[in-house]
């Protein structure tokens, strides 16, 4: 087992970089869903409820990347570490990206709904009451 990381530096690396995204993704994501208020109100992203609910199946992301460039550098293909490199700093870009929307499903909805239910004030309402006056007017 230490061999094998030894061999594949990067992928350990990368890997790493790649599950504490996906672990605080979806940490992030959960907390500010229930610090909304996500059980009772329901106007979040899809994307964050698939975070919430189904984000530990993003851990199959890095077991396919590393899959992927095991077997890349295993068959005779030309510059297997660039390869390596590449394709992990696509897939950390592509996990932060989607974690970062995730987390604006979740804030950008509820602070929209709080802020215009906090500013409306209703127009069309007549003033019906009469405001008198302890004070008689003097006409002459």
């Amino acid at each position: 087992m230490i061999s094998w990381i030894r061999d594949y530096t990067i992928q350990t690396v990368f890997v790493a970089l790649q599950a504490t995204i996906i672990i605080y993704g979806i940490l992030a994501t959960a907390t500010l869903l229930k610090g909304n208020g996500y059980p009772e109100y329901d106007t979040f992203s899809s994307l964050s409820k698939f975070v919430r609910h189904a984000g530990i199946v993003l851990f199959l992301v890095p077991a396919a990347w590393v899959w992927l460039t095991y077997w890349y550098e295993q068959s005779d293909r030309n510059y297997p570490t660039a390869f390596t490199v590449a394709t992990g700093i696509a897939v950390i870009v592509l996990l932060s990206f989607m974690f970062s929307r995730s987390i604006a499903g979740t804030a950008r909805k509820t602070f929209i709904h709080d802020m215009s239910a906090s500013c409306y004030v209703p127009i069309s309402q007549p003033n019906k009451t009469e405001i008198s006056s302890p004070i008689t007017p003097r006409i002459g």
